[in-house]
């Protein structure tokens, strides 16, 4: 059923979005007009991209092109809208979905462009943790532990209940030094 009510909401922001980019002089009036239909395009690009990345109960196949494409909306919307208050938030996306798509390399590679173009965001500063996290989701646990030894030699503003997760693992690789500093 949820699928069903995704692929409407899907539907209706390409809609939006298709509106917003053709003539959109009949939508504004005015300067504050249109810097409500570029808000209004960044969230329907957002939404949409979650929409897509939401997609289950379907054969691999469509789940993977599901999620490419939800990736492909992030990264449009980040490159389109850099300075929306979702394009952290999109790149982050982007880097989660790599993880799921099990390629780790990309997804690294999206979490430090995120921390490089947004550095003082929230999601830049959890970057690292969240990456690890996911790769221990998904049994990669040597990734994870090289991803929380990253965490304590950058900066990052990590929970106590981050660190401890951290900590925990790199004990259990062996990796004592750096886990007494969690």
């Amino acid at each position: 059923a949820g699928n069903k009510y995704l692929a409407s909401a899907i539907a209706k922001y390409d809609e939006l979005t298709k509106l917003l980019t053709g003539n959109v002089a009949k939508y504004q009036d005015s300067k504050g007009d249109a810097d409500l239909n570029v808000k209004l395009m960044e969230g329907a690009l957002f939404n949409m991209g979650v929409a897509y990345s939401m997609r289950s109960n379907e054969p691999e196949p469509a789940l993977r092109a599901y999620k490419e494409k939800a990736i492909e909306i992030f990264e449009s919307l980040g490159t389109r809208y850099p300075k929306s208050e979702f394009a952290p938030l999109a790149i982050n996306q982007v880097g989660t979905l790599w993880t799921v798509l099990d390629n780790p390399d990309k997804a690294k590679n999206a979490l430090e462009q995120l921390q490089q173009r947004y550095p003082e965001s929230p999601e830049a500063k959890n970057a690292l943790f969240l990456l690890g996290k996911s790769l221990l989701e998904l049994g990669r646990r040597q990734q994870a532990v090289r991803i929380f030894k990253d965490m304590f030699t950058g900066e990052g503003a990590y929970s106590d209940a981050q660190l401890l997760t951290a900590g925990n693992e790199l004990l259990a690789a062996g990796e004592r030094d750096i886990a007494l500093e969690a």
